[in-house]
Parts: C-alpha cells; structure tokens; sequence
C-alpha cells in the first residue's frame, strides 16, 4: 500500500479512535463537512427530486398546476398515503400498480424524506432532466473521435 493512502488511513482512524467515536468516520476523513451534507444523502435527494418532477409531469392530476398548488396537493396526497395504505404495503416486495401510490411507496421504502410543502414547490419548479441516455453505435462513436466522417467517403 503506497505511503499518502497509509497515512491517510492511519491519520483518519486515529481521529475517530482517539475521540472515542465522536466526530463520525466520514467527518474523520474528511468526506463531510460540519452541517454538510453527505455524498449518500446528497444522492438520495437527487434521486427524490427526480421522482417527484416526474410525478409531477407524468400524474394527470397535477401535470397541469402550478408548482405552488402541486406541491400542496402532493403533499396531502402522500401524507394521506403515508397514514392509511403504506401501513398495509410497507411490507410487500413490489411497488403498488397505479401512481401516485408507486412512486411514494419507493420513496418511503427507500427512506427518502418527503419535502414539505415550501421545499416540495421549489423541487417541483426546477426542470427536470431526464437520465442521460447514449444512443449512437459504439462504431459511430469511434469514428466521430477519430475525425471520420461519413460524407467524406468520395
């Protein structure tokens, strides 16, 4: 093991250890920062923010509202899901049919906090990106790095 990664391991266990555990390893490291916000969580709520943009846009209910009145209506809806049918689907091993009640099923198994009112507005008025997807042939991606191009053929 290269000496920089010894003393990074040393310098970052010995923090924890000799604290008796105090700051939590991914302060130790170095990896958050006080009142950050950690790499995991961080990807959590993107992947929650995505959710819910695309609930917004896909649900008929709400595709059509402003983001102000959607996040209201959303967050009554889930807070209703929440308090009646995912206390019987909480334990099933596959999300519910019909949305709305798919999506707040993932959220809530995944852990994921659903945002208050003010918080959901705001995620909701963003743009929403879709997963990027590559669609080109690998061959015409080859060629395109290369300068190749197919006009030139003559």
């Amino acid at each position: 093991m290269p000496y920089p990664v010894k003393l990074f391991l040393i310098n970052g266990l010995s923090a924890f250890l000799v604290d008796g555990g105090e700051p939590s390893l991914d302060k130790a490291f170095g990896f958050r920062r006080q009142g950050g916000v950690s790499p995991r969580r961080a990807a959590s709520n993107t992947r929650r923010n995505d959710i819910l943009l695309h609930l917004k846009q896909s649900h008929p209910e709400w595709s059509a509202l402003s983001p102000a009145v959607a996040s209201r209506r959303m967050r009554k809806a889930f807070d209703q899901y929440e308090a009646g049918r995912w206390k019987r689907e909480r334990h099933s091993l596959a999300a519910p049919s019909a949305e709305p009640y798919a999506s707040f099923w993932r959220l809530l198994r995944d852990e994921m906090r659903m945002p208050q009112v003010d918080r959901l507005r705001e995620i909701l008025s963003t743009e929403f990106n879709a997963p990027f997807e590559f669609r080109a042939s690998p061959s015409t991606m080859t060629e395109s790095l290369r300068g190749d191009d197919a006009s030139d053929d003559d």
